[in-house]
């Protein structure tokens, strides 16, 4: 038989295998000569008019193609690259290089398999007619390469999609590439590895995402007839928020221009936007969506989530380590994933801890340890007899470890991730993440690799906040974030995932983050308890996260839900007396006290007390903290005299036990240092603030956290009694030994840089205090970021300066943009986000415009009324505030009856001396003295001087205050004989309050003096006038009683 046989170039003939007969020779006539064509293009695709231009890439191309001879790959990921991959910028060159060079030939070569590359390489030789090509068994890719070899003409060869390159390197087919002076050889493919087998690095040419400018004109271009109508003008803002969600890679910008101009979808871009930012779920249907697209490869798939999907399947055939790297980043939050927690190893300790059953006289001492602790609120009680996850589950996965170094270089070959400057960080585009998913989660992978994340991510973050690694934890953050999103099915991964949310929410916690924690610690809860079940020990150890996330986040309802239901299940699993029920029953009433519940608060401390006296005795140690707390809620009353009196025992009991100069009998001290300058004690306060910090300055040195401690509770001491320049001198003492302990940046520095700020603004040098608040607001701003709630404070103190600096225009600005950065991070209806906007009203107010000031007022007013009684006193506040803005605008009679229901609801709950009452009736005072009702005013002004002298006595600085504002209400009220005996009385407890150096700078007292003096004089000057002869009665037989008998309070006191 015969058969055709192949020989080099044109030569053919044929073959016998077994002659049983002869032969005859045949002459075949010469092959006819073909007319070649012109120089003419086999790029299969139609130019693009909406193709965007990105500047610098096509020059890249054009400059590199001149070179002589001259190869260029260029390299991106599918979907980097306008429309898919590489493809488009090559289809645009070659139309350039025709339009600047007719005499120039382009062929294009599809190189993603060995026929289709057989394919384009046979059609060119066909369609240039080259000699030979009519044989059936000759070599098309030898038989092109030797004519592009000695053609004279320009000539341009694309080969197109080389991704994989094996069929190249088994046939040689890479030696069969032509090189010639004439020509230029451009190929496109995504991976780098490839393209370096190709050519030299220095002529890769890598193509990144677009930017955002160019991004915006694909968009508009690919949304061409809307453009057209002029529609498309209106939604510039969410084509820029769109085109940066899709993270500005062409192929998914083309799929959403696609949707939404298809009829059916009846979808504008702004309802696009919506939906993809919906969830994760929503972007993969969007990102699935198949485009039809004439200007592309029509065997190419026009989903970027498949064309994503191809190269993973491409890489897992070839690097299957490298694939399953790819699978477990894809969890990660996608910058910043860490190359330690890549190859972590698990733990393989047990599962949980033994139960440990202590002696009574044990447990008796660790809780006696942790009452004594200075961080007692922000570490967890002992957990003694109770199982807990203390160590993470074994799910059953063996070790996943990688070879990281190569692993990761295949992968940034082909554009899936890239590399940060600190080469042991790695990032990777959200999209590419969601396809890896996607490809998991369809080929039943997601579970197995969602554990390995798990696990590995809990062992770092866990060891890291064990050691305290703050700043590991914070760049950990993100990731498990990540991991919240991602609920496991299997009960040990599940164990796991509670234990990182609980132990990630109680740092979020403890660094002021609470904010940003969402629901996290509940959905801890949650699990725990689907694990576990409810009744096990570790569903209250997180029950206590949950409720300090909750007073953290200002959610004080929840918290106290969560408070006291874990009282009650303490109380039902193991009695009312067992230690554990006594330490929440004082959680219990720290949270009533913060949410101003002060009778139930004291109750419960009472009834605590009571239980620790029967079980501990009367002189245990353990009493003096629930004291303390007790003197606290009294202080928070305005009960100063009982504060005091619960805080001189508590003291009392730590000199007995510890000794007067034991550290914590001192920091029990210079705690209760403002109880005692409260409660009519102010020279003790500062005697017992002088001595503790002298004692630790000589125990401890100047700049030890006990000392520093001591100046700043010595410094409050000398603000309250209005010692402005030793408070002042004090403060800058501390902050220096603070930045110069601690360091500029820390929170110890940040929070006494906000209190030396107060101080100088409470004696009116607003300068120092904004240059200050400013410097703050930087730190914050560096350590946190701009809308971290630790930002968002600092920015509320400067406002607070730049209003009392009358900077009324930039303070409007910063509390807009505070207020704007508030709804985001908490929502529109959150505690903080209306404290925010009622600034913003009080600026408005400031600035006298008063419609406006109430439009904001009334609306947050409203929502704050919906978060419940556990507001009602800032409600109160707030109304208040309405009623001044209600007189400002001349509705006097409403505004009468506001502060009328303010004070007598109140006094109701709060008792008629509260600060906050008597704060109300200065207000209501003030109303009247506008409407020059001074009998009135004056009537409130001696309720509150008798308030004063009763919480205080006659010589604290508030006392002398309200006497100051009486006597101008009985002026004004022609009662000048009264206003001027109590001016009187005011200048002779300054003489004397001087002598004894009882409150207040030589300044201060020097400006009181000159004030009143000025007053008194004034009056003096009037009396006269109105009768001369009439001699003054003696001030020394007048008593305070006498001179108001004559102020009928049935009659005037209106409130």
């Amino acid at each position: 038989m015969t058969s055709a046989a192949s020989f080099e170039n044109s030569n053919s003939g044929l073959q016998v295998g077994v002659n049983n007969a002869s032969i005859n020779h045949i002459q075949l006539p010469p092959e006819r000569p073909e007319t070649p064509p012109e120089p003419f293009s086999t790029v299969p695709f139609l130019r693009d008019p909406e193709f965007v231009d990105r500047g610098t890439l096509l020059n890249q191309v054009e400059e590199k193609c001149n070179t002589s001879p001259s190869r260029l790959a260029l390299v991106g990921i599918g979907g980097v690259g306008q429309e898919e991959d590489e493809t488009p910028n090559s289809i645009e060159y070659s139309y350039r290089a025709l339009e600047k060079s007719r005499d120039t030939w382009v062929f294009w070569i599809h190189a993603s398999n060995a026929a289709r590359f057989e394919q384009s390489y046979r059609a060119i030789a066909d369609q240039v007619k080259i000699p030979g090509h009519r044989n059936p068994g000759i070599n098309a890719v030898s038989l092109v390469t030797g004519w592009l070899n000695v053609e004279k003409r320009k000539w341009i060869l694309i080969l197109d999609n080389v991704d994989d390159d094996r069929f190249l390197q088994q046939q040689q087919l890479l030696t069969f590439l032509p090189s010639s002076s004439n020509g230029s050889i451009i190929m496109t493919t995504r991976s780098r590895a490839v393209a370096l087998r190709f050519v030299e690095e220095r002529i890769l040419v890598e193509v990144s995402p677009m930017d955002g400018q160019g991004a915006s004109a694909l968009m508009r271009a690919k949304l061409g007839h809307q453009t057209e109508q002029g529609t498309v003008s209106a939604y510039q803002d969410d084509i820029v928020k769109l085109t940066k969600a899709l993270e500005y890679m062409p192929l998914a910008i083309v799929q959403a221009a696609a949707y939404i101009k298809h009829p059916a979808s009846r979808c504008t871009v702004a309802q696009y936007l919506e939906r993809f930012q919906k969830s994760d779920s929503d972007k993969l249907k969007l990102l699935d969506y198949e485009v039809g697209d004439i200007h592309r490869d029509m065997d190419a798939r026009n989903s970027i989530l498949v064309t994503l999907q191809l190269s993973f399947e491409h890489i897992r055939q070839k690097h299957s380590s490298a694939a399953d790297l790819l699978s477990l980043m894809s969890l990660f939050d996608r910058q910043e994933i860490p190359e330690a927690v890549l190859q972590k190893k698990k733990s393989r300790k047990p599962v949980e801890e033994p139960v440990e059953i202590l002696p009574e006289k044990k447990l008796k001492n660790r809780i006696r340890n942790w009452y004594n602790s200075k961080r007692h609120r922000k570490i967890f009680p002992p957990t003694s007899q109770v199982q807990c996850i203390e160590q993470l589950q074994d799910s059953g996965t063996p070790d996943m470890t990688f070879d990281i170094q190569r692993d990761i270089m295949i992968l940034r070959d082909y554009s899936l991730v890239s590399i940060s400057q600190d080469t042991k960080l790695f990032e990777m585009h959200r999209l590419v993440q969601l396809a890896m998913q996607k490809w998991l989660a369809t080929n039943g992978e997601i579970e197995k690799w969602r554990t390995v994340f798990l696990e590995k991510l809990a062992s770092e973050f866990i060891e890291a906040d064990r050691d305290r690694n703050r700043r590991l934890c914070q760049s950990l953050f993100p990731h498990v974030k990540s991991a919240f999103l991602q609920r496991p099915s299997s009960k040990a991964a599940l164990s796991t995932w509670a234990v990182l949310l609980r132990t990630a929410s109680y740092f979020g916690y403890i660094y002021n983050d609470a904010a940003h924690l969402g629901d996290m610690p509940v959905e801890s809860m949650k699990a725990e308890e689907e694990v576990l079940g409810p009744s096990h020990g570790m569903n209250h150890y997180t029950a206590l996260v949950v409720a300090l996330v909750y007073e953290a986040q200002g959610q004080w309802q929840k918290a106290l839900d969560m408070r006291q239901r874990m009282l009650e299940d303490m109380i039902r699993i193991r009695g009312k007396r067992h230690d554990s029920t006594l330490l929440d029953m004082d959680n219990l009433a720290h949270t009533y006290r913060s949410l101003g519940f002060y009778e139930e608060s004291e109750a419960l401390l009472k009834e605590l007390l009571d239980i620790q006296k029967e079980k501990l005795g009367e002189h245990d140690i353990v009493l003096a903290k629930t004291m303390q707390s007790l003197a606290w809620t009294y202080y928070d009353q305005g009960r100063f005299p009982e504060a005091a009196k619960f805080a001189v025992i508590a003291v009392e009991m730590h000199k007995t036990v510890n000794g007067s100069e034991h550290p914590t009998t001192i920091a029990v001290v210079r705690d209760l240092l403002l109880i005692y300058s409260e409660a009519n004690l102010s020279l003790e306060a500062e005697r017992l603030g002088r001595e503790a910090l002298e004692k630790g300055r000589k125990d401890r040195g100047p700049d030890h956290p006990d000392t520093l401690r001591c100046m700043k509770y010595l410094a409050e001491v000398y603000f309250r009694r209005k010692k402005h320049k030793e408070a002042e001198e004090l403060g800058r003492l501390l902050l220096e030994a603070t930045r110069k302990t601690h360091g500029p940046d820390q929170p110890e520095t940040i929070k006494w840089e906000k209190e030396l700020s107060l101080i100088y603004c409470d004696s009116e040098q607003y300068e120092q205090a904004e240059i200050l608040s400013r410097q703050t607001l930087e730190t914050q701003k560096k350590n946190w970021g701009n809308d971290h709630p630790e930002s968002l404070k600092c920015i509320r103190d400067l406002y607070r300066i730049l209003v009392l600096s009358s900077k009324f225009e930039e303070a409007e600005q910063l509390t807009r943009q505070t207020l704007e950065a508030y709804q985001q991070t908490y929502g529109p209806d959150h505690r903080e986000t209306l404290r925010c906007a009622r600034d913003l009203s009080d600026i408005y107010y400031q600035k006298q415009q008063y419609h406006e000031a109430e439009d904001i007022l009334r609306h947050s007013l409203e929502r704050l009324k919906k978060l419940g009684s556990v507001v009602r006193i800032e409600v109160l506040m707030w109304t208040q505030f309405l009623a001044c803005i209600l007189a400002a605008t001349e509705r006097d009679g409403e505004a009468e009856e506001l502060h009328r229901q303010v004070i007598e609801t109140l006094e109701e709950d709060l008792g008629p001396d509260h600060r906050n009452t008597t704060r109300a009736k200065r207000d209501f005072a003030r109303f009247y003295e506008f409407r020059e009702e001074f009998q009135k005013a004056a009537s409130l002004r001696y309720q509150i001087f008798e308030a004063a002298s009763n919480q205080f006595g006659v010589e604290h600085p508030d006392t002398l205050d309200a006497m100051f504002d009486l006597a101008q209400s009985l002026r004004g009220a022609g009662r000048d004989s009264e206003a001027l005996r109590m001016i009187q009385e005011c200048l002779s407890t300054l003489a004397l309050a001087y002598e004894q150096d009882s409150f207040s700078s030589d300044s201060c007292i020097a400006e009181w003096q000159r004030q009143l003096q000025w007053l008194c004089t004034s009056i003096e000057d009037e009396l006269a006038r109105e009768d001369p002869a009439e001699p003054e009665t003696p001030f020394e037989d007048h008593t305070a009683d006498s001179m108001f008998s004559n102020l009928d309070h049935g009659e005037t006191n209106t409130s």
